[in-house]
């Protein structure tokens, strides 16, 4: 059970962030947990709705990818044995689904999405394409502004990600990007690493199209 006043801090910071995403024109909701979070996305989705999803533990950490497939027309892009044009495929035909899902790399408490893509599918379905977006994130994921954003893809979410894809990069054997960071000069310099999965970096902001995008914030951590 946590300490009270570590409750109270973390309230108050998902408080202050769906106040923020809420302003930002995107629908934000807390879940205290991952059986929470799936009647959340029970009620988005229909049985007709054509889904999918961008690489995320999270989505399978709450149990989403096998509610989505055994009750809506889910697309499948991680479907064993598949070659690669197939999976890009299915990949391009998140574009035109009802429902995508996906995490986020971090949350900031001003209400912006922060990601980071190697291939791009996962960071163009959420900006451009289908009906909706839903994104599930971990109070593991929230931090202050883009600055600690930008740290926790470096000393978080892109070291665990590479070793999850079994991928020969300097982070996978140090734990964290051999880049320095300096917050009055973001730049993006190659790291060395033939496999770098570093390569799309995207920022969202302000949406025009209002509740299009569904930030489910759950009280538990979450992936990467």
């Amino acid at each position: 059970m946590k300490d009270a006043n570590i409750k109270a801090v973390i309230d108050s910071r998902v408080a202050r962030t769906l106040k923020a995403l809420e302003r930002n024109n995107m629908r934000a909701v807390y879940c205290p947990d991952s059986a929470a979070a799936l009647k959340e996305i029970a009620g988005i989705v229909n049985k007709d709705d054509v889904t999918t999803m961008g690489g995320s533990m999270s989505v399978y950490q709450v149990g989403a990818v096998d509610y989505l497939k055994a009750n809506t027309n889910f697309i499948d892009r991680n479907e064993a044995g598949l070659d690669p044009a197939e999976k890009n495929r299915r990949s391009a035909a998140a574009f035109s689904a009802d429902v995508f899902f996906t995490s986020s790399n971090a949350v900031t408490e001003n209400g912006e999405l922060f990601n980071v893509d190697g291939a791009g599918n996962r960071v163009a379905a959420m900006i451009f394409g289908p009906k909706k977006v839903v994104v599930i994130a971990g109070i593991n994921k929230l931090v202050r502004n883009i600055n600690e954003a930008f740290m926790r893809n470096k000393t978080v979410s892109c070291p665990a990600n590479v070793l999850r894809l079994s991928k020969d990069t300097v982070c996978a054997k140090e734990g964290r990007c051999r880049l320095p960071f300096n917050p009055a000069d973001i730049s993006f310099p190659p790291c060395g690493s033939k496999e770098q999965i570093c390569s799309d970096y995207t920022i969202m902001a302000h949406q025009m199209i209002k509740d299009r995008i569904t930030v489910i914030i759950v009280g538990e951590e979450l992936g990467y």
